[in-house]
C-alpha cells in the first residue's frame, strides 16, 4: 500500500490541473522491487475513464470521480483493468480468485468537477450619467460587454451585458414664456423615452411648483 497526493479535490471543467502526473509519496512504504505503481480515474458508475501515471480529465464531464492507485507485479501487467472496464468488477474478480494477479491497492481520493454557471444576459437602457454595476465593475457607455466572475467553487460565471445609453433632451415650444406671467404650465407631450423612465422639470433659477 502507498499514499499519493492530488492537486485539489474540486475542479472546473477543462482546468489545466486536471492533467495529473501522479506518483507515490516519498514517505510511502512503496516497494519498488519488482512492483510498479499505476493510477486509475473512475467515474460515478465505477467505469474506468483513464489509467496510467498521468491521468487526463480535462475533457471529462462534470461529476464526481475517484482516483485510486495500484502497485502491481510487472509480470502481471496484462491482467490489469483497462479504460471502459468496471473497477468494482475487477476488484471482486481478484477477491474471488477469478483473476490471479499480485497487486496492492493504495488509498483513493474523491474529486468533483463542476460546470461553469450558465451565461446570464442583461439587456438594459440607462440615461446618460447613470451607471450599471456588474460584479463590481461599472459601465456607463453603450456597448456589449462580457463580464467574468467566479462562483462558489471557483468556476467562471459569465454575464453578457447589452447596454444602451440615451440622451434625453426636452424642448419648450411656444412664445408664452416671459417674466410678466405669474404662472406657466409645462406639459410633456409625445414622450418616447425607455420604459420606466421619469421626467423632471428644472430651472437654473427660480422654482417650479
Amino acid at each position: 500500500d502507498y499514499s499519493f497526493a492530488i492537486p485539489a479535490d474540486t475542479f472546473c471543467i477543462g482546468d489545466s490541473t486536471l492533467l495529473m502526473e501522479l506518483s507515490p509519496d516519498n514517505n510511502s512504504e512503496f516497494d519498488s522491487t519488482g512492483y510498479s505503481p499505476i493510477f486509475y480515474a473512475i467515474d460515478s458508475h465505477q467505469v474506468i475513464v483513464d489509467r496510467g501515471n498521468t491521468l487526463d480529465l480535462r475533457n471529462a464531464p462534470a461529476g464526481r470521480y475517484r482516483i485510486c492507485g495500484l502497485s502491481y507485479y510487472e509480470e502481471h501487467e496484462e491482467l490489469l483493468p483497462n479504460i471502459s472496464e468496471n473497477w468494482l468488477e475487477f476488484l471482486d474478480s481478484t477477491r474471488h480468485g477469478e483473476i490471479a494477479i499480485c497487486f496492492g491497492q493504495s488509498e483513493c481520493h474523491d474529486i468533483d468537477i463542476f460546470s461553469p454557471s450558465d451565461t446570464l444576459l442583461i439587456d438594459t437602457t440607462i440615461c446618460a450619467g447613470e451607471v450599471v454595476t456588474v460584479f463590481g465593475q461599472s459601465f456607463d457607455s453603450t456597448g456589449n460587454y462580457i463580464i467574468h466572475s467566479q462562483n462558489g467553487v471557483g468556476c467562471d460565471s459569465v454575464v453578457q451585458l447589452e447596454l444602451n445609453t440615451v440622451q434625453l433632451n426636452a424642448s419648450i415650444e411656444g412664445d408664452t414664456l416671459n417674466c410678466l406671467l405669474d404662472e406657466v404650465e409645462l406639459r410633456a407631450v409625445g414622450f418616447s423615452g425607455p420604459l420606466g423612465s421619469r421626467m423632471y422639470f428644472r430651472t437654473i433659477e427660480g422654482n417650479i411648483t
